[in-house]
């Protein structure tokens, strides 16, 4: 994708945008663990976004991955939206 950026950069921004669409579309559609996967393809397209850039390390070569909450997490998540939102949260 880099090279085709440099030789045709509409031509990139174009398959950039359809990707960002089908990946889109993929996380509202799938559930379970298609929708895992549709999630950390749309975090990879993203991954030149500055901001994502604070929360995922692409140099250390690991992946992301996730689960669901487990039962005996809920109770700090929980105290953690409502000191970050307020109690009506």
């Amino acid at each position: 994708m880099a090279e085709l950026t440099l030789r045709d950069p509409e031509r990139a921004r174009a398959i950039q945008r359809a990707l960002s669409v089908r990946n889109t579309k993929a996380l509202t559609a799938k559930r379970g663990r298609e929708r895992e996967r549709a999630f950390f393809d749309r975090l990879y397209e993203m991954r030149g976004d500055e901001t994502l850039r604070s929360f995922y390390d692409w140099q250390d070569g690991q992946t992301g991955a996730a689960r669901p909450l487990h039962e005996t997490e809920l109770a700090a998540v929980l105290a953690e939206i409502e000191a970050h939102e307020g109690p009506s949260a």
